[in-house]
């Protein structure tokens, strides 16, 4: 490697350990352990006197251990050790630290879709295409997996994802007369209505300080704010100051403004009181959200529904993700072969989604399971014995393409922050797409990024 990139790869790697800083994860268990080898793709796997690979997978989904016992009854050459290495960020900030030291990664890592980039640049993550992972790609929406594959490369394969969808109180939308919105502009008049009505109450809240949302909002008005390619791991676009941006931003400050939603930071007491008093009539939430949306709200069980997004144009099917999750095979592993076996298996049949599902809330991607009747017919109490899947599942494979950065953290922090000081009043929304596009083009070019504006 010529100096210069050696430099630059030190700086890539610095700052994506840095930007671990700045999210917000769950309190760490003690480190686990894992391969330590090369990841070379030409030798075989790592095993024990019986011929049996073990393969070491920190994971944090709820009730995994479950899914875990299910794939290692009915394997005899492959057995996983689930290792807890703490949830979200905690894992990350450890295999960071693995991959900089050389040595303690896991086989195999639960790693969010947003994340993956940030590992891309540190080499963190092995290419499991030539493992039988191309073979699977028919088995999840093209969007899904545009997101973990570069043509014949595959960096993970998909779990979960977030399509979003308005989530809405029933019995207050009948109390007031009202009807669920097709469109932007209706959602509008809806929130005009009711203010009309009952002055104390909302449409909805904006859920500040919660740019996932947000950015999938964005994307389902068809934006795109940034671009990365896998193949192409030290480049990015950063395209967040455009008209589409620009317009999203503007049409909930202006709603914001004139009150007629609620601007209560998300999952603030506030935030949670209003969704549980009825106070918000809307929420434009992920299909994974119902299970932490009846913790909050469990006495109005059976009084919410959903309804598909609000259109920009009539007649458009633009849709938007928030979260998902994947298993990736890291560059440290001593099972390439077993690991990504471990990867395309664990969650490719219909039994350990039962536990996926039931236990752990998680909307599948994985599409035998995910267009099967079962599911898609499958009432939930929550919504009144709604169907809900059967807007969830054509959403989710018509969601539009979306990148992240290396520095997902970073970019959230940049955006939550700019997004709030708008709506304190202390510049425009305008203003705010544009002084997001500064920082993150200034941060990618102080870490060695080429930077391309869209």
């Amino acid at each position: 490697m010529a100096i210069h990139s050696a430099r630059r790869g030190r700086r890539l790697m610095a700052a994506a350990a840095a930007t671990a800083a700045l999210a917000l994860g769950a309190a760490c268990s003690g480190p686990g352990g894992g391969g330590g080898g090369s990841g070379d793709t030409g030798g075989g796997d790592a095993t024990d006197a019986d011929g049996v690979a073990t393969v070491t997978v920190w994971a944090w989904y709820p009730e995994f251990q479950e899914v875990v016992d299910v794939f290692n009854a009915s394997h005899e050459d492959v057995q996983v050790e689930l290792v807890n290495a703490g949830v979200g960020e905690d894992a990350y900030a450890k295999l960071r630290t693995a991959l900089e030291s050389g040595s303690g990664a896991p086989d195999l890592i639960q790693m969010e879709l947003s994340e993956m980039p940030s590992f891309m640049v540190m080499d963190g993550l092995l290419d499991i295409g030539p493992y039988g992972a191309t073979e699977v790609a028919d088995s999840y929406p093209e969007w899904v997996w545009d997101q973990v594959s570069q043509g014949d490369a595959v960096y993970a394969i998909p779990v979960d994802a977030g399509p979003i969808g308005m989530f809405y109180r029933a019995d207050l939308y009948e109390e007031y007369g009202l009807e669920p919105a097709t469109t932007w502009e209706e959602y509008r008049a809806t929130a005009e209505a009711l203010k009309a009505a009952n002055p104390d109450l909302y449409l909805s809240d904006f859920q500040v300080g919660n740019a996932s949302n947000l950015v999938g909002l964005i994307q389902q008005a068809g934006g795109a704010p940034y671009g990365y390619d896998f193949s192409n791991p030290e480049e990015v676009v950063i395209n967040f100051d455009n008209e589409i941006t620009r317009q999203v931003l503007n049409y909930w400050g202006d709603m914001i403004a004139e009150g007629l939603i609620d601007d209560a930071p998300y999952h603030s007491t506030d935030w949670d009181a209003g969704i549980a008093a009825g106070t918000y009539l809307t929420t434009i939430e992920a299909a994974w959200r119902p299970g932490y949306l009846g913790n909050i709200a469990e006495a109005t069980s059976g009084s919410w529904r959903v309804a598909p997004m609000p259109q920009w144009n009539e007649g458009d099917d633009l849709q938007g993700n928030h979260g998902g999750s994947t298993f990736a095979v890291t560059s440290q592993t001593d099972s390439p072969e077993a690991a990504a076996q471990v990867a395309i298996e664990i969650f490719g049949s219909e039994e350990p989604w039962e536990v996926g599902i039931d236990k752990a809330f998680l909307f599948p991607v994985f599409n035998p399971v995910a267009e099967s009747p079962d599911f898609l017919e499958r009432p939930y109490e929550f919504f009144g014995d709604q169907p809900v899947n059967e807007i969830f599942v054509p959403a989710a494979q018509s969601v539009s393409p979306l990148s992240f950065t290396p520095f997902d953290s970073f970019a959230k922090s940049t955006i939550n922050e700019q997004v709030a000081s708008a709506i304190a009043g202390e510049q425009t929304m305008d203003e705010a797409a544009a002084a997001i596009q500064q920082i993150l083009v200034d941060y990618a070019e102080s870490v060695g990024m080429t930077v391309s504006e869209g």
